[in-house]
């Protein structure tokens, strides 16, 4: 993405929305020249003029087509918002070509196609909401749009500028409690762009595959009875709770010489250690096995994020209960557990809310200040263990300052 120099005088262009397929897609343009590059490429509908004043009909906006130069053809219907004398919005339709024919066309009048961030940072006035907007373009859930756009508006600005007064005026108590409020929500703050990754893990032919098919609602997995139908970690991206939850289907895990598998196997493992929660899955139609206690030896050291423990195929007679897995270890006597077939269906939505509370215990309040980032997390980490140390209340809250401005 080019970067212009500061006397550049060429309107600058930027693609506000997230990039892939969608309904709608958003091109910002500005500079001195920007309206005047635009009435050259845009036909408002109900006239025939080739160019048009656009800045006299600033804070209006337009219906028309676009055109790739003064003699072409109109290619493509869009809303034009003109949102001030030297910046426009276009609003066209999100397919990839549909954004590509005009950006390609700004490009070809002599526009600069520069980071969106740039064009936000024209009407943000510090750097926690100019954050927050960026985020906002990556929200996947109207939940998650709607806090970041809280904090757009300024609610975690107000709340360091509060916690600034409150070191000012010697009140560090105050703010050291507030900054503890910050950090007891960031967690679930920072998942508002972050999926939360939940790992399946199990033996092979547990039903794995099957049970991801089942808690997304389609046939993303490929299930067959076969041991070591899976050979890779199988992703798909839900939403619970309001939240983007990434859903990882494993290899199951078991000894093999077979080198494909045996990656597989090291995938999994890989991706227990590093999971939100993991889906503890097994057979309960069938026996308990020297295998099955082996494999649970090898699997729980490796977990460190929430368990689910999840008796599948109870459509079948049972022949293994969660009391004999919980003796085996203390921290599946420890864990939730219930009851599901992925074949019927039964359980599943049970276990979808379980999921949820698991992953979500408790709302976050809207309107409330959130720290959204893992830098804002660390950063405020950082703040509480300063302001512990220091007997300047006045030097923390010039630290809280320099978050604000902007950078």
């Amino acid at each position: 993405m080019a970067t212009p120099s500061p006397n550049i005088s060429a309107p600058l262009f930027a693609v506000l929305s997230p990039a892939g397929a969608a309904a709608i897609a958003v091109i910002a343009i500005w500079g001195e020249a920007a309206l005047a590059t635009l009435a050259r490429t845009f036909r408002p509908l109900g006239t025939k003029q080739q160019t048009l004043p656009l800045k006299e009909r600033v804070g209006s906006v337009l219906v028309g087509h676009w055109q790739s130069d003064l003699d072409g053809e109109a290619e493509e219907e869009l809303v034009v918002a003109l949102v001030a004398p030297d910046a426009a919005e276009i609003s066209c339709h999100g397919g990839r070509s549909a954004v590509a024919r005009i950006t390609q066309s700004l490009a070809r009048e002599g526009c600069v196609l520069v980071d969106p961030a740039l064009y936000v940072a024209r009407s943000t006035c510090d750097a926690l909401k100019l954050q927050a907007m960026e985020r906002l373009t990556r929200a996947k859930t109207s939940l998650a749009a709607a806090h970041l756009l809280d904090q757009t508006r300024g609610a975690l600005s107000s709340a360091v500028r509060y916690m600034i007064d409150s070191l000012e005026r010697g009140d560090v108590a105050g703010a050291r409690r507030q900054i503890k409020d910050l950090l007891t929500t960031a967690r679930q703050a920072i998942h508002l762009t972050e999926p939360y990754r939940v790992t399946i893990v199990g033996r092979p032919n547990a039903g794995k595959s099957a049970l991801l098919n089942q808690l997304v609602g389609y046939a993303r997995a490929m299930v067959f009875d076969q041991p070591g139908t899976t050979r890779d970690v199988v992703q798909v991206t839900t939403a619970l709770g309001g939240y983007a939850v990434e859903i990882s289907d494993t290899a199951g895990v078991r000894e093999t010489s077979e080198p494909i598998e045996r990656e597989g196997i090291e995938r999994t493992l890989a991706s227990i250690a590093t999971c939100d929660l993991a889906l503890l899955v097994f057979d309960q139609s069938a026996p308990l096995t020297a295998d099955d206690q082996a494999f649970l030896a090898q699997v729980l050291p490796r977990l460190t994020a929430a368990l689910i423990v999840v008796g599948n195929k109870s459509d079948l007679p049972p022949q293994c209960s969660f009391e004999q897995l919980a003796a085996i270890n203390t921290t599946i006597a420890r864990a939730p557990s219930l009851s599901a077939s992925a074949l019927t269906g039964a359980g599943i939505r049970e276990l979808l809310a379980l999921l949820e509370k698991q992953l979500v215990p408790t709302p976050l309040a809207q309107g409330s200040p959130l720290l959204f980032s893992r830098e804002l997390e660390q950063a405020f980490r950082q703040i509480l263990a300063a302001l512990d140390q220091s007997n300047d209340p006045r030097a923390i809250a010039r630290q809280l300052a320099e978050l604000l401005a902007r950078s």
